[in-house]
């Protein structure tokens, strides 16, 4: 299948999830929940990871260009327990150990990860989806 048949079958894919909130986000777990329960188990398990991953893909793209920042399913799944204040947690616990400055994220550097935090968590603080 050619790289534009695909991107095609993709954005007709889209059309399934309009009116959704994250609809690229809805598609996307679609596509890797299923292979994802393979490896991780349950459906539950599945979607907590993948929302993880999705709030952490949104902070490096925040720490790299200060504009935009990944808003996935997350934000407005997690309104009353918030995903952004427990990853905090999680981090600021492992402090310096965390694995993600050790490859580099947030140039490697803890209280960048806290500075981008709290400016991500700003703008996430400004969209409001109701």
């Amino acid at each position: 299948m050619s790289s534009r048949s695909q991107l095609d079958e993709v954005v007709g894919d889209l059309h399934r999830f309009k009116g959704k909130r994250t609809p690229l986000s809805d598609l996307l777990f679609e596509v890797v929940q299923p292979l994802a329960i393979e490896t991780i188990g349950s459906d539950l398990s599945v979607e907590s990871a993948f929302d993880r991953w999705e709030y952490f893909l949104g902070l490096v793209e925040f720490h790299k260009s200060t504009i935009r920042g990944f808003l996935g399913r997350y934000h407005w799944k997690y309104r009353r327990d918030p995903l952004p204040a427990r990853f905090r947690k999680e981090v600021e616990a492992q402090g310096t150990a965390w694995q993600a400055l050790s490859t580099g994220f947030f140039d490697g550097s803890l209280q960048q990860y806290q500075q981008t935090a709290d400016r991500f968590q700003e703008r996430l603080d400004r969209v409001h989806w109701f």
